[in-house]
């Protein structure tokens, strides 16, 4: 079973070592560089309505709100690594602009209540200002 919350710990250790080969493969320590192992990444990743299981094969409702909401802010931070890298440009000031062209995550949700309490785009917000104070 994968973790949507801990991707890096719980898909097959030969697939995550597609996406972070070891150092020693990296182009700093190999002189040849036809033989450099080029880490994968996505382009996106897709999560059909994601959502924690109570019992009888329910989906969480009011209660587990809060359990919801953190299992997806998880599994943002947890697949960004897997994802293309956005493109960065120089503006005239000098600093770096992230651009387009980096990974998408698209998540599929239900918008009728109670899932419409989620929130789902204050998730969204707070995990891309979280993940560019860490820049």
């Amino acid at each position: 079973n994968v973790d949507a919350t801990n991707l890096k710990g719980t898909l097959p250790s030969t697939l995550v070592h597609e996406f972070f080969p070891s150092s020693s493969s990296s182009v700093e320590n190999n002189k040849d560089d036809s033989k450099v192992i080029q880490p994968l990444s996505l382009d996106r990743i897709i999560w059909n309505f994601p959502c924690i299981a109570i019992s009888n094969g329910y989906d969480g409702q009011r209660t587990e709100l809060d359990d919801n909401i953190q299992m997806v802010r998880k599994f943002i931070k947890n697949a960004i690594p897997f994802l293309k890298p956005p493109l960065t440009t120089s503006s005239a000031n000098g600093k770096n602009n992230k651009d387009a062209g980096g990974g998408e995550i698209h998540i599929c949700h239900k918008t009728k209540p109670p899932f419409d309490l989620w929130n789902m785009e204050t998730i969204l917000k707070h995990n891309d200002n979280e993940n560019d104070d860490n820049d």
